[in-house]
């Protein structure tokens, strides 16, 4: 078969402080095996897309890979790289266009959380607090051992305390779930490391404890526990190498979807009420309204600010945003479809021709896009007839194809 090809490239800086330029090769063998293959590291004089186009091309001619083979790009969403004038995939699609660009999914996944948990007070509080316990506890022997025999004298089924991933956002869940599960045990060995300390550190356990005893604090806690818990569950589905676009933008889809049920008076409701039983089980104080602090002079337009009748509404109100910000950030993030109408196309097209489905109109936007030279589409016509036939014989097993 054409020695057809994918690139996937990222740079980073190492701890001399050198940027490199990390270039993988994404092929498919006769059999349809996957595999990528990193050809290697390389140093860049500085990070400018004609730089790296520069440099790839390069390297590709020195691995003997034609570029008009290149079938995709995958980079991240950087300017440099996605640049619509001159990114790194704008260049090598304007020397050859079948070199579809992607942006990373999983990559979009993990900015979308990035953004939004940053505009998200609550959600935001409660990762700084995550983070802090971690650097207070795990990462010290001796409170870490007292933590420990607190866990052994408590009913409390232990999880060992995870620092923050700190790059990989959807990998948070882990380490929120462990405050949460030891909330009340974390709580004692705070106040024990405040009451015995006389230091920094007992200062910095002292503001943790009081932060833990707040209400917002665990509302926090959980709602960002809930909204992480579905990103990590897209993630692994975004990850998996034989994964197609129609299986990540589904999953995708399956995310907002869950977004868009969670913003209901019910979840609502339900997960108001778990927030308000935990707080009453683990003894922490009731819910309350912020303080309401009048804005500057030079941007306040003399409006007064929105009073909420009770601290639900207060809550309710965050709760709603941020399913909200989630789902629209999803929606803009994984919004590829135009670029990768051909991929789409040709996946479509191979699951209703073998389902015995009309595919003609796939067909004619395979046969219009940069694919058609790849292509015989004539011949493509008459053998797809025959594909439903040769599954039933092959998988008789197999009442309906749903993924290629």
């Amino acid at each position: 078969s054409p020695p057809w090809y994918a690139l996937i490239a990222d740079e980073a800086t190492d701890v001399a402080n050198h940027e490199q330029l990390n270039l993988s090769i994404r092929w498919v063998s006769d059999d349809y095996e996957i595999s990528e293959d990193p050809v290697g590291l390389y140093v860049l004089p500085n990070t400018k897309a004609e730089t790296l186009c520069f440099v790839i091309t390069d390297i590709l001619t020195r691995c003997s890979l034609p570029l008009d083979m290149c079938r995709g790009q995958a980079y991240d969403g950087a300017s440099t790289m996605q640049g619509v004038r001159s990114g790194l995939a704008s260049r090598i699609k304007h020397d050859n266009p079948a070199a579809l660009s992607v942006h990373c999914l999983a990559h979009c996944l993990n900015l979308c959380l990035q953004e939004e948990g940053r505009k998200l007070p609550f959600i935001r509080d409660a990762l700084d607090l995550v983070r802090e316990i971690a650097k207070l506890i795990a990462f010290s022997p001796k409170r870490a051992h007292l933590l420990s025999q607190h866990l052994s004298q408590s009913d409390t089924q232990g999880v060992n305390i995870k620092p923050l991933c700190p790059t990989r956002w959807t990998a948070r869940t882990g380490a929120i779930r462990a405050i949460l599960t030891d909330y009340p045990v974390l709580m004692e060995t705070l106040d024990e490391v405040q009451q015995t300390t006389k230091d920094e550190y007992g200062l910095k356990a002292a503001g943790l404890l009081s932060g833990m005893e707040k209400f917002s604090m665990l509302f926090g806690l959980k709602l960002g526990y809930l909204m992480f818990g579905a990103s990590e569950t897209l993630s692994k589905s975004l990850q998996g190498k034989d994964t197609t676009i129609q299986e990540a933008i589904g999953a995708a889809n399956l995310a907002k979807g869950f977004y868009k049920r969670q913003r209901t008076d019910q979840a609502f409701e339900s997960f108001y009420t778990d927030v308000l039983d935990t707080a009453r089980k683990h003894e922490i104080g009731d819910p309350q309204l912020p303080r309401y602090r009048r804005a500057p002079r030079r941007f306040d337009s003399g409006s007064q600010p929105h009073l909420y009748n009770s601290p639900k509404e207060y809550f309710k109100q965050q709760y709603f945003e941020a399913c909200d910000l989630l789902r629209e950030a999803l929606e803009k993030r994984f919004d590829q479809h135009q670029s990768l109408e051909p991929v789409l196309a040709l996946e479509n097209l191979l699951l209703k021709a073998s389902n015995g489905e009309p595919h003609e109109e796939d067909l004619n936007v395979l046969e219009a896009s940069c694919y058609q030279d790849d292509l015989d589409c004539d011949k493509l016509r008459h053998q797809l007839l025959f594909c439903a036939e040769v599954i039933k014989q092959a998988l008789p097993m197999v009442k309906k194809v749903t993924s290629v």
